[in-house]
């Protein structure tokens, strides 16, 4: 039998194991948001703030939605049928890698809402001034009264006096007007019903940074998480607490909307809480991982679409001017039968053996989730006329394609959108393979110090090691020892590109 030669070597694609190509991240089969759903005025903005800032338009859509969530809260309910009303706040997570613009496209989305706060603020700041003074002047009456109690008798103060005073002075705090300071960050929950308890029972808290979620975990509370008013918060349900300097908090109706955009790390950290999982918090959630675009940035200098931001800013501004009066959405009956489908058919995959069972108490709430996106939308569209307008059937398939967006999103996450660190390393080798293999001077083999010299990422050669074991078992290449050296060879499987 005639000796095999180096060269019949380097191509025998016996020599390499079968040929197994690696499966696609989960991000890459990730649908993108339907922006054809939403209403011209979004769509329009979502577009243009994505194209100059170069974001994925999911991640803007996201921030969005969060925004509108915010101005909608408290003003409408949608009424899906007898008996089930939801509110329309909304509770979102959008995940961007470090350093993908986060920051940069969520300020656009929000600044008119500060705008709107501030220039009402100053608007009010005449009768928030008068109504201080007030309360500051009953306060002072009450101090000269109190000095009175045990005084002459002619000028005597009785208990009933004080009492009365002390309902005089809880009067004006009650109907004083206060400056508005809905709009948070980094916030404990304590903290944040004492905003809630000065702006109607209302909060928001908009960030893209993941402190918010440490502070739920419980940063400033020994490591005890406190979800109670933020659970609560969801679904408009009453909430009280003792105050540590005194006094009670009531709130008959709080709402909040929470819009976090945070890095993949500080996801881990909300999925990794058991109580956040296991006390609902994770369930009120939706979830969006846009496809990262870091990388193929062009850098090209693109002027702001200033119709669509003027329109959208238009669009926040009559939102907020509209009263708290939770006037009710209501459907047509035909939006009405293709949402009862929507929710028969999220329910039968709630079934023991169906596809949603594992993550039953999360997917049990995407109804509902969509639901309130399509009161947000309808109001995006009809503004302050929305009580008036039922929804569409069309309307209703629109915020359906959304909700199942999400619901593939929250599934990917849920199922796992990591891909193991050596899968991870494997396929940035793979890229540097295939850059020599389209070079003239391929030859078909790589030195393994040579290979490392183009992997910047890797800084000695063992540090490929479980990369290239898993490019060997997949059959992409197959490794040889040098002859008199310690180094090793790589040889591409000729196959690959077959």
């Amino acid at each position: 039998m005639l000796e095999e030669t180096n060269e019949d070597i380097k191509v025998n694609t016996s020599l390499f194991k079968p040929l197994e190509p690696f499966e696609k991240s989960p991000l890459e089969n990730l649908p993108a948001f339907p922006l054809e759903c939403l209403p011209d005025v979004i769509r329009d903005f979502v577009k243009d703030v994505s194209k100059v800032v170069e974001v994925p338009a999911d991640l803007v859509a996201c921030e969005v939605l969060a925004v509108l969530g915010a101005c909608c809260m408290g003003k409408f309910v949608i009424c899906l049928k007898h008996g089930w009303i939801n509110q329309l706040n909304i509770y979102i997570i959008g995940i961007g890698s470090p350093g993908d613009g986060k920051s940069a496209s969520l300020k656009p989305c929000i600044e008119p809402l500060y705008q709107w706060i501030a220039e009402e603020n100053e608007r009010l700041e005449p009768e928030i001034r008068s109504s201080e003074v007030k309360i500051k002047f009953l306060k002072k009456e009450m101090e000269i009264m109190e000095k009175r109690i045990g005084g002459k008798s002619e000028s005597r103060v009785t208990p009933e006096e004080l009492a009365s005073k002390q309902a005089e002075i809880d009067e004006a705090k009650k109907s004083a007007v206060k400056r508005i300071t809905i709009l948070q960050d980094d916030i404990t929950p304590e903290a944040l019903s004492k905003v809630m308890d000065l702006n109607e029972g209302k909060a928001i808290v908009i960030t893209a940074e993941g402190g918010f979620a440490d502070v739920l975990a419980g940063r400033y509370n020994n490591g005890k998480s406190n979800l109670d008013l933020i659970n609560k918060s969801y679904d408009s349900e009453p909430y009280s607490r003792t105050r540590v300097e005194g006094g009670q908090i009531e709130l008959k109706h709080p709402v909040a909307t929470i819009g976090l955009f945070i890095q993949p790390k500080a996801l881990e950290g909300i999925f990794g809480n058991e109580e956040f999982r296991g006390r609902g918090f994770v369930s009120r959630f939706l979830y969006a991982y846009p496809k990262p675009i870091v990388g193929y940035r062009t850098m090209e200098d693109i002027p702001e679409d200033q119709d669509a931001r003027k329109k959208y800013k238009d669009l926040i501004y009559r939102i907020m001017e509209y009263p708290n009066a939770s006037d009710r959405i209501n459907l047509t009956p035909e939006a009405a039968e293709v949402f009862k489908a929507f929710r028969l058919e999220i329910e039968s995959q709630l079934r023991p053996n169906g596809d949603l069972e594992p993550v039953k108490d999360i997917a049990s709430r995407i109804a509902g989730n969509t639901a309130r996106v399509l009161g947000i939308l309808h109001i995006a569209k009809y503004k302050d006329n929305a009580s008036l307008e039922y929804i569409t059937e069309d309307e209703a398939m629109k915020a359906i394609q959304i909700g199942l967006y999400f619901l593939e999103h929250m599934k990917c996450i849920l199922y796992g959108i990591e891909e193991r660190p050596e899968v991870k390393d494997a396929k940035y080798i793979l890229s540097k393979l295939y850059d020599i293999d389209n070079h003239d001077n391929y030859d078909n083999k790589i030195s393994k110090r040579d290979l490392q010299r183009l992997c910047q990422r890797f800084k000695k050669t063992e540090d490929m090691d479980e990369g290239l074991k898993a490019l060997v078992e997949h059959g992409y290449i197959r490794t040889e020892k040098k002859t008199g050296t310690r180094g090793q060879w790589i040889y591409i499987n000729p196959e690959w590109h077959d």
